[in-house]
């Protein structure tokens, strides 16, 4: 008897075991299906004379269903599977029945809208995982957010022409009028309850950092009293039981540094533990300093004085160095201008470009201290035009302050390595500039070797090929002393007035993002202003030293 004759005569409970004692049988058919494992799956295939596993049924899908014990599914998922239903015309038919049977059952269209049920599955769960999903569903639940944030931007971006949900009116509109509705609030933050969970939250998060310390208070920063604002903690250390109140980012990174924030048990005698570490690398290039000096320019300190170089420089906390702490929004400025007056040359960094930029400060001191060992002569190099998105990954990682906003970028190249970027763009709106026609900014000029000369050649190519009649830049004080500009043949206009940043925790953000008209575009209250909203979120002031400004215009002739 041949097994198609066996199959046709015989019960499905027998083909299993009578097929696995006749090696003939079982040979053939891996030979019809080597790719099939399972010795059940392929007798079925064999029967219904099929080669290999069907396809999905939902007609707009082509993928391979997946077997299960005795049988191939219909369709590859469940959302194939409701897709056929709508394709079939018994979505609606099928939905009905549930929430009939839902009903009658439970009382209700949703088994888990039954309190008891809803019950059963929460002690069920916590029996077996606990916590309230299994593991499976909480990874999935982790993959689909994921997803949904990918492309939930572009979904928003291509209906409703916006990145946010927020930003749309009626959305926005909705949110607060249920807000006002249920709580009396605007804003989910403003919540009493919300907020006393966060401030919970925050507690048992702050005590996880260090376990040589007890958290006895948070404070909350004196210019706002909610609950994700810079914090001031308090804390008695276990080991000398000494009581202190430290800045929020100052006791995480006293942690990291010294794994205590304990002033007395770290060993820390004067400055920032930050600070310390730029004066040690100084130190490590070959230079004595002086720290901590106040007879330079008396009454005021240089955290930093290097005597041969006539260079100082000052670190600046972003809590200590804000606007809660120093209300004198020129003091970064007046600063500079003392040292200037001496002439000494004061880089003031901040905090999070140490922080979170460390070896591009490094490199950018070493430039300032003439250290850098590679130099590269423009003579061997030539200029290339590369894309935005190139000079913006180049900067990123070579300028201080990041990618500019040019979309004429120039590039130097040697030996097929890019080492300097230079770009251009109109003028800037966020400077309070205007469009003029033929009138370019130098946003940024960055560089990953001093290269000799290599600001001439790039700025030259440009003059040549785009022939403007006006190109302005701007140079930063706390950074720059504007000598290139002199260089390409700029004239200084004048030095602006101290820019104000945005501070949470241990980063800056620029003022740009947080227009009030952007703010109200996201639900925040119009009647009040910028700095108040911003006040309200939790976000502190602190004031740089403001820029020079420079400008090349073309001579007659040229």
């Amino acid at each position: 008897m041949d097994l198609k004759t066996f199959l046709n005569l015989n019960s499905r409970k027998k083909w299993l075991v009578i097929v696995k004692k006749n090696p003939a049988w079982k040979q053939q058919l891996i030979g019809m299906y080597p790719s099939i494992v399972n010795l059940k799956e392929q007798i079925y295939l064999y029967f219904n004379e099929l080669n290999e596993p069907p396809t999905c049924s939902n007609p707009s899908c082509s993928k391979t269903v997946s077997w299960h014990v005795n049988h191939y599914s219909h369709t590859c998922s469940h959302q194939c599977a409701n897709q056929l239903l709508k394709h079939l015309g018994k979505d609606q038919e099928i939905k009905t029945k549930i929430r009939k049977t839902n009903q009658e059952k439970y009382g209700c269209d949703n088994p888990l809208q039954n309190a008891a049920v809803k019950k059963q599955r929460l002690e069920t769960m916590h029996r077996k995982y606990q916590s309230g999903a299994s593991p499976c569903a909480r990874q999935a639940a982790s993959k689909r957010m994921q997803t949904l944030n990918q492309i939930l931007p572009e979904i928003l971006q291509e209906k409703y022409g916006v990145a946010n949900v927020q930003q749309i009116p009626e959305v926005r509109q909705r949110s607060r009028e249920t807000l006002l509705a249920n709580h009396n609030v605007i804003n989910p933050s403003q919540i009493p309850y919300i907020q006393q969970q966060r401030q919970e939250d925050l507690l048992t998060n702050w005590q996880s950092l260090c376990k040589s310390v007890v958290i006895s208070q948070i404070l909350d920063n004196a210019t706002t009293d909610l609950p994700f604002a810079n914090k001031r903690i308090s804390f008695i250390c276990c080991s000398c039981n000494l009581n202190q109140t430290l800045p929020s980012e100052t006791f995480k990174w006293r942690i990291r540094e010294a794994n205590t924030p304990c002033i007395s048990c770290s060993g820390i005698k004067s400055g920032s533990l930050e600070e310390r570490a730029v004066a040690e690398f100084i130190e490590q290039q070959g230079f004595q300093i002086e720290r901590n000096t106040r007879y330079i320019i008396a009454p005021k300190e240089l955290d930093i004085w290097i005597p041969q170089t006539n260079i100082a420089i000052e670190y600046c906390g972003l809590y200590w160095h804000s606007e809660s702490q120093i209300a004198d929004k020129n003091y970064h400025k007046n600063k500079w201008q003392l040292c200037q007056d001496k002439n000494i040359r004061l880089i003031q960094v901040f905090q999070d470009e140490w922080l979170h930029n460390g070896d591009l400060v490094k490199s950018r001191l070493l430039h300032i201290l003439q250290k850098q060992q590679i130099k590269i002569h423009a003579r061997k190099t030539k200029v290339i035009e590369i894309s935005t998105k190139h000079a913006r990954a180049f900067s990123l990682q070579h300028h201080i302050q990041g990618p500019g906003t040019g979309n004429i970028c120039l590039g130097l190249q040697h030996n097929d390595d890019l080492v300097a970027v230079m770009d251009f763009g109109k003028l800037s709106i966020s400077k309070g500039q205007k469009h003029v026609p033929n009138t370019y900014e130098l946003t940024r000029f960055s560089s990953s070797h001093h290269v000799s000369g290599g600001a001439s050649k790039l700025f030259s190519y440009f003059i040549n090929k785009h022939q403007p009649q006006a190109v302005y830049s701007y140079s930063d004080l706390r950074w720059n002393t504007g000598r290139l500009y002199e260089t390409l043949g700029f004239q200084f206009v004048a030095n602006t007035n101290p820019n104000y940043w945005y501070v949470q925790g241990d980063k800056r953000h620029h003022r740009y993002s947080f227009r009030k008209d952007q703010l109200v575009k996201l639900g925040y209250d119009a009647t009040k202003t910028e700095r108040q909203i911003m006040e309200e979120l939790g976000y502190g002031v602190i004031w740089d030293c403001g820029h020079s400004k420079w400008l090349w215009t073309k001579k007659p002739g040229i």
